[in-house]
């Protein structure tokens, strides 16, 4: 625990910096972590109560590992822990983080000269404005990183961030359990890193279990049955050197472990074991730099580094092959996006002018026409407004995948938005002998995200359930909360979809085969933009087939933040 009153230099000059009151904050923060030790589960905690102290909608902690990647050692968002590697080469303001040991402010992602290099790909994010702080962790080099979309960071934001990366240090720095406070964060970062494989002669797993996502590229769940040469970031030739004694007999195996270190920085130890069927036991860990050597702890001596280097070569190569290839992939991407955006947007004006004049002949001058013309009528002024749906849609899903979409994050009373769009909605149900139904509770907590956004999403929903519902039908829209987030099912008694069909639903102009004779319009996109805009705003959209015909859409978004006990001011 540091003291309030803390005689450390860089404390005073923070302290002083965000103020008395921040201090104060970061201090109620930083105690839990104090007191209960470093773990997954608090280092998780801490990250997302850090989001309270500053506008942040992500909050990263990264170590270095092998091969120019990063690890996420954890993450406020859950998803992004332990199997996600990050390349330095996509995240430049990482690569400047560590070069440098200095923070980094970057207000507007779009405009930084920094990320001009990477803006093809700033493009197809939400992000406004990133920081990143250096922190050394148990002697390791870290980097603490946070992000958002709805607002630019300031520069009191950034000493924030920098007085809560000083306050991780002081955990094994200054403190009397500093030696023990170094290895739980030794142990966090390895549990994160490594992993641990048994391995038959011919290389077939057998068990696995560790972190097999950024080194095999798979989960731990694939791996047995698979062959360990060649996965993931390993080299075939490098673990050939590991199996010289597949074909001796057991007894002629090596007693002791075998180590080589990979190439691209990997450690891999080899014990034998002589079981009933003989196996090897790998240790495979990543080349975590530390303090104190500045480089990776598991560097190739000379005579390996010669023996790889027309591996390396080929390697390089092919690398900058595929870098090529996802340039030219991305620069297409945009081209069709842009294609898409242009289409939809000439196409807006003649369509209003269209549904304007066949308004006027369907209301003003109907008394002149025969049931025949009044129908033909009616029949294009309808198909015009299905046109001018596809058309906003095109426009929406062009924006989405252009990074251009628009979002106001705030403060939204779902309950609100549901029982209006219910209440919309129900003479149309009524006349379509559908029973529509709002089972929410009124006292459903707010979500954090964009009002008329989730509106959009939510009556997206309750369209297609009442298009594919025949009557005598029912549709209900429910609500509940799951920890920190806000579960809303739109189920209906309709014609359903195949279970296996689920995610095609969300695919752009994907149609789930129907009952002969049944036939609905549509633009075939709604699904699609609902799914886009609802990853936007950090929430997750599934479809399920009912067992008893129907489905369920359900849509998930994060839970408004309350505020922390013991973090007011």
């Amino acid at each position: 625990m540091v003291p309030r009153d803390d005689p450390c230099p860089e404390c005073q000059r923070l302290r002083a910096s965000v103020g008395a009151e921040i201090w104060s904050s970061l201090h109620r923060w930083y105690e839990p972590l104090s007191s209960t030790g470093v773990s997954p589960e608090t280092l998780t905690h801490a990250l997302t109560t850090l989001k309270t102290l500053v506008p942040a909608d992500r909050v990263s902690l990264l170590v270095p590992v092998a091969d120019a990647k990063l690890q996420v050692l954890s993450c406020s968002n859950q998803r992004h822990v332990g199997d996600r590697l990050i390349s330095l080469d996509r995240y430049p303001e990482l690569r400047f983080v560590l070069d440098h040991t200095s923070p980094l402010l970057i207000q507007d992602v779009r405009t930084d000269e920094l990320l001009r290099p990477v803006a093809h790909l700033i493009g197809q994010t939400p992000i406004q404005s990133i920081a990143a702080v250096p922190v050394i962790l148990g002697g390791v080099p870290a980097i603490l990183r946070i992000s958002t979309a709805a607002t630019s960071f300031q520069p009191h934001d950034l000493e924030t961030i920098r007085a809560a990366a000083h306050l991780l240090e002081h955990l094994s720095s200054s403190s009397h359990s500093a030696e023990h406070d170094a290895a739980s964060w030794h142990t966090l970062i390895r549990a994160a890193t490594d992993m641990t494989a048994d391995v038959l002669p011919d290389g077939t797993i057998v068990r696995v279990w560790g972190n097999t996502a950024s080194i095999l590229g798979i989960s731990a769940e694939e791996a047995p049955g698979k062959n360990l040469m060649g996965l993931g970031h390993l080299v075939q030739n490098d673990l050939a050197a590991l199996f010289p004694y597949r074909n001796v007999p057991a007894d002629e195996a090596p007693e002791t472990p075998v180590h080589i270190t990979t190439r691209n920085g990997f450690s891999i130890w080899m014990t034998h074991v002589n079981a009933l069927i003989p196996f090897f036991r790998l240790a495979i860990r990543h080349g975590v730099p530390t303090r104190a050597h500045g480089r990776s702890e598991n560097t190739p001596d000379d005579a390996q580094s010669i023996r790889y280097k027309q591996i390396q070569e080929n390697l390089t190569h092919t690398i900058h092959e595929l870098e090529q290839a996802q340039t030219t992939i991305a620069r297409l991407q945009i081209q069709r996006t842009e294609l898409i955006a242009s289409a939809a947007h000439e196409l807006k004006t003649p369509l209003t002018i269209a549904q304007s004049y066949l308004e006027t002949l369907k209301h003003d001058l109907s008394d002149g026409m025969s049931e025949e013309q009044a129908s033909f009528v009616s029949i294009a002024y309808d198909n015009v407004l299905r046109l001018k749906r596809l058309v906003k849609d095109l426009i929406d899903l062009a924006a989405i995948e252009g990074g251009e979409i628009s979002l106001s994050i705030g403060r939204v009373e779902v309950a609100a938005i549901i029982e209006n769009l219910v209440a919309e909605l129900a003479p149309i149900a009524d006349r379509n002998g559908i029973d529509l139904s709002n089972d929410c509770p009124p006292d459903l907590p707010a979500i954090r995200g964009d009002g008329d956004r989730v509106a959009q999403i939510l009556r997206n929903l309750l369209d297609n359930a009442l298009k594919y519902t025949p009557a005598p039908g029912t549709v209900a829209i429910r609500a509940h909360h799951e920890g920190d987030a806000i579960v809303i099912d739109v189920e209906d008694t309709g014609i359903g979809f195949p279970g296996s069909l689920a995610d095609r639903v969300f695919e752009p102009f994907f149609r789930a085969p129907k009952p002969s004779g049944f036939h609905r319009e549509g633009s075939g996109l709604g699904l699609t933009v609902s799914r886009r805009i609802v990853s936007a705003l950090g929430g997750k959209l599934t479809a399920s087939s009912k067992p008893t015909g129907g489905s369920i859409f359900r849509l998930s978004l994060p839970r408004w933040p309350e505020p922390v006990a013991g973090l007011d001011a």
